[in-house]
């Protein structure tokens, strides 16, 4: 029997082949890193399991549907990115590893974030941009490390009480929801806060509270008027961006840190400089690494894994 591969099953089981041959490699070396990002993985490696030293797994722009709960067993994960695949539900045991410092789950239909995610309290950064979202859980209190926070391009109309309690929050960024209103919150030491294309019609009065807010940015909501009042108390901020706002107050040029026309890239990567606190971080920069790139081959080290492609075929044929 002859045994044919079309260009699409082929490009397929490279990319298997890849995967398995990144796992047993992290696996023989106790790596601490593993990036399997855009392979097509639609379960997720079971041999990831068993990489009892991985610190950074980066399993992003696949078609993974669940996680396994066993997922658990990974006692050393700081940094999990699971952006970008077809996750519709969590594992219970995902919320089971307490080393979590930082997990990216954007752009997966989720909807809805389980109770559960009150459980990794040692959670720095959380990103959920895209995922459906309409409304975040009582038990994000219990998330007093958080460091940032983003939740881009959902469906959240308002904010739990219990997320005005996490004093340890600097970077906020809610763009592209339904909100309304900011209540009186502990943000005291949010830097930057993004609250664009929303559906305020003022700014709120308790953005006078966070005191060491330096980068603000309420564009693309439909304000109607602007206190100039509330602008004094604000002369803290680098910068208020109110582009796009239909904001018809005079005399707003008097103060300096308020944009009104200028264009302004919104995205970009995050650290500690001022400029990059003045960009909203893109979720992706959990999935760039710079370390252990060799886990995947590139084109030319393909030609490696024809002898495995052969063997494979010949058992097919038989």
């Amino acid at each position: 029997m002859d045994f044919f591969f079309t260009a699409g099953s082929l490009d397929q089981l490279f990319k298997k082949l890849q995967v398995q041959a990144a796992v047993e490699r992290a696996k023989r070396s106790n790596r601490h890193t593993l990036i399997l990002t855009s392979f097509d993985i639609n379960h997720f490696p079971k041999g990831i399991l068993e990489l009892q030293y991985l610190y950074k797994l980066c399993l992003s722009k696949n078609a993974l549907v669940s996680l396994p709960e066993e997922i658990s067993a990974l006692e050393n994960l700081a940094i999990l990115s699971v952006s970008r695949n077809k996750l519709a539900c969590l594992t219970k045991g995902l919320f089971c590893i307490e080393s979590l410092r930082k997990l990216n789950l954007s752009h997966n239909p989720i909807s809805v974030l389980p109770p559960e995610i009150g459980q990794l309290v040692n959670l720095e950064v959380l990103w959920l941009n895209r995922t459906g979202l309409r409304c975040l859980p009582p038990e994000i209190k219990n998330l007093t490390q958080l460091d940032t926070l983003g939740a881009r391009g959902n469906f959240l109309s308002e904010l739990p009480h219990d997320l005005y309690q996490l004093q340890s929050l600097r970077w906020l960024t809610l763009s592209g929801n339904q909100i309304k209103q900011l209540s009186e919150t502990k943000w005291n030491n949010l830097i930057h806060l993004n609250m664009s294309k929303n559906e305020f019609v003022e700014l709120p009065a308790s953005l006078l509270g966070m005191e060491k807010l330096r980068y603000c940015f309420f564009t693309g909501n439909p304000l109607k008027i602007v206190s100039r009042q509330l602008l004094k108390g604000l002369a803290h901020l680098a910068l208020l961006d109110l582009r796009d706002c239909g904001v018809v107050n005079v005399n707003l040029e008097k103060f300096i840190f308020v944009e009104l026309k200028k264009e302004r890239e919104l995205e970009g990567d995050s650290s500690e400089s001022d400029e990059d606190w003045l960009d909203s971080v893109n979720s992706s920069e959990l999935d760039s690494s710079t370390d252990e790139q060799e886990d995947i081959p590139d084109a030319m080290d393909k030609l490696v894994l024809v002898p495995f492609i052969s063997k494979y075929a010949q058992g097919c044929s038989k």
